[in-house]
């Protein structure tokens, strides 16, 4: 199908189809370059959410000495920076899975 409709450019204006023509190429490129950085997102997503659990935990399990000492509010203030962290994190990943979703949809395979 991209040959007839190079073929039909051509034939309507070579211009055009030599623009098809050049650009052609540019398409897998940039797509991979999207994929790349989807990936590398991903990866920040699984190490941000394995230190956000390990965060968790680990005031989970000293509750009560935090308790005893009076820091639960504290711990408490923690735990939400680490999860708005998180949360900025998995904004920008839904934000690029989009972006490489639409760019998938939109141009031709």
């Amino acid at each position: 199908m991209p040959l007839l409709i190079l073929v039909v450019a051509g034939w309507l204006d070579y211009l055009v189809a030599l623009f098809l023509l050049l650009s052609a190429p540019l398409i897998p490129i940039f797509m991979a370059l999207v994929g790349m950085g989807a990936e590398r997102l991903n990866h920040d997503q699984f190490v941000a959410v394995s230190r956000l659990s390990a965060h968790f935990i680990d005031r989970v399990r000293g509750m009560t000495t935090l308790q005893l000492f009076g820091r639960t509010s504290a711990a408490q203030q923690d735990v939400w920076y680490a999860t708005d962290d998180y949360r900025r994190l998995s904004m920008r990943t839904l934000r690029l899975a989009f972006l490489s979703s639409a760019v998938l949809e939109f141009l031709p395979p």
